[in-house]
């Protein structure tokens, strides 16, 4: 029999809710979703893409203990790369570990909720099938998409950096692919291999032991990674002219930026939409009353 939690007080609730294993639970989705916030729809397409490796909708099948489960141990994989890729996003991408254990900003709130929900759609993308990443991406506004490519830059970055700056100058498309397969690989997968890497430096004193990524994460090398997000992102930002890092939309100040520019751009797009009907209707009146417009 399932197990109601909507008669436990909310601060019970969230006690309990990463605690608790038996299958035979079912969680109210308010419970979630109070849990989760307005961060539930991408983490539950995230699961959902997760289990069906393809993309998938919103909805839970149900909310057993393990759907929440795997909901959190996602989270708990974001509140890993936060603390790593918000870093390099601050420092614009260069690298941090010469930085050592110096302390940088925290992220705002805001700046939080819009870097988790970039996390989350890119992982998705990296999850679900390529050939529909295109797609995947054009559902969502300009605005949150150019922060989903905010932290791709963020992203590979990090991967630079256990990479080696000796192998980045990428002499040949097969170098560049197997980069781009790297950076596929998924959150979960990079924060384990951060881990890994780090510890390599500890024990070893080598600043980039990129042998890792091949004998250690499994990941293929043979270069099959062909501009993986690059070509889809720009699919759908071809028709902007912003450069994503010099906005760093995913800052607040980067975010106020581009909304200016966007609001500018609309406004400039709906005039020239406005030109082009007066226009069109002068030009039928002018036909109407016999004028020749040659």
């Amino acid at each position: 029999m399932a197990v109601g939690l909507s008669t436990i007080p909310l601060d019970t609730q969230l006690e309990l809710l990463p605690a608790i294993r038996r299958p035979s639970v079912v969680f109210d989705k308010s419970v979630t979703q109070n849990y989760f916030g307005d961060l539930l729809e991408d983490a539950v397409i995230l699961v959902n893409t997760q289990s069906e490796r393809c993309y998938s909708g919103p909805n839970p099948r149900d909310y057993k203990s393990s759907f929440i489960k795997k909901l959190l141990s996602n989270e708990g994989v974001l509140e890993k790369v936060l603390s790593i890729v918000f870093r390099f996003l601050i420092h614009n991408n260069a690298s941090i570990i010469s930085k050592g254990s110096e302390e940088d900003r925290v992220p705002t709130s805001t700046e939080l909720f819009r870097f988790k929900r970039a996390a989350y759609r890119f992982w998705t993308f990296s999850t679900g099938e390529r050939e529909n990443g295109s797609w995947f991406l054009s559902k969502f506004p300009d605005a949150e998409l150019s922060e989903i490519g905010h932290f791709h830059s963020g992203v590979r970055a990090w991967v630079a950096e256990m990479y080696g700056p000796e192998r980045m100058a990428f002499d040949s498309d097969h170098e560049a692919n197997a980069f781009s397969a790297i950076v596929s690989s998924g959150l979960g997968r990079l924060s384990w291999l951060w881990k890994l890497f780090l510890n390599m430096i500890d024990d070893r004193g080598d600043e980039h032991a990129t042998d890792i990524f091949e004998e250690s994460l499994g990941i293929s090398m043979d270069g099959d990674g062909e501009g993986f997000f690059t070509y889809e992102f720009y699919d759908c930002w071809a028709h902007r002219s912003i450069e994503i890092d010099k906005i760093q939309p995913i800052f607040d100040k980067g975010h106020d930026w581009l909304k200016a520019i966007l609001q500018v751009e609309e406004r400039a797009s709906s005039a020239s939409d406005r030109i082009d009907e007066v226009s069109s209707t002068f030009k039928l009146e002018l036909c109407t009353y016999g004028f020749n417009q040659n």
